[in-house]
């Protein structure tokens, strides 16, 4: 049945359209409704301020022995202020550069079921492929894990062996540093030694010595030229052989 309600359902009419125009939703907000579906579909984990997401960011900085060093004083001193292991982890993931970014690692890797040793491994790789630690930082890392992980394993009391941690990455840092003293002297020796005797060639070319034509035109020359480069390439062999066993020797037990 239709009513006959005049101007009155006319302009009723007119305002229930507007009313639809206005609450209908335009592009803007149909795509931040799309891109909070995607963020629910990703699931726990993927969203923003989550440790999936910000692990997939290169951390700027690189991340070095003393960094390590810190990083388990700071752990060893709020396991003594009565953290527990995640609420300090994520107390460290709230910082910026490369320390942070292995706190929301480990974080990360614990969330999915592993542990925390796994999780600091797990940074070093990263940072590693990302050039983002060099040798040192990467095997002190790697040290702060298997310190951890004992820790769990046995109950060891977490702030004391971090604090032998530390005192072991400094001393190493120290040793390393100490060692590429030492042996500057004996790699530029090994440098000049090597350059020497193609400074004498060129020397007794500038002085018009006829050096290359005897080395070059006669039998007796031929013979010392090719004794010498022997000797030459062994030397220089030699030297940079003991150089690199001196720089890659287990210290003394």
């Amino acid at each position: 049945m239709i009513v006959d309600g005049g101007p009155s359902a006319v302009a009723a009419g007119v305002s229930i359209a507007l009313a639809v125009l206005v609450a209908r939703p335009g592009p803007a907000h149909l795509s931040h409704l799309s891109h909070l579906g995607r963020g629910a579909a990703a699931g726990p984990g993927r969203g923003a301020g989550t440790p999936g997401s910000t692990t997939s960011a290169a951390p700027h900085g690189t991340l070095t022995g003393s960094e390590v060093a810190v990083l388990a004083d700071r752990v060893a001193a709020l396991s003594r202020a009565g953290l527990p292991p995640d609420q300090l982890w994520r107390v460290l993931g709230e910082r910026p550069g490369v320390p942070g970014y292995v706190a929301r690692c480990l974080i990360a890797e614990t969330s999915l079921g592993g542990t925390g040793a796994d999780g600091l491994r797990r940074a070093a790789r990263l940072l590693g492929a990302q050039g983002r630690a060099d040798a040192h930082g990467r095997r002190a890392l790697d040290w702060l894990a298997t310190a951890w992980g004992v820790s769990e394993r046995t109950g060891a009391p977490l702030a004391r062996v971090l604090d032998g941690l530390a005192e072991a990455i400094r001393a190493d840092l120290q040793a390393e540093r100490e060692r590429d003293a030492a042996l500057a002297g004996p790699r530029a020796t090994a440098t000049v030694l090597s350059w020497l005797p193609l400074a004498g060639l060129g020397l007794g070319t500038l002085t018009d010595a006829g050096t290359l034509g005897v080395l070059f035109g006669t039998g007796a020359g031929r013979v010392c030229l090719v004794t010498g480069a022997v000797l030459w390439w062994i030397g220089r062999s030699w030297s940079h052989r003991l150089v690199r066993r001196a720089d890659t020797a287990e210290p003394a037990q």
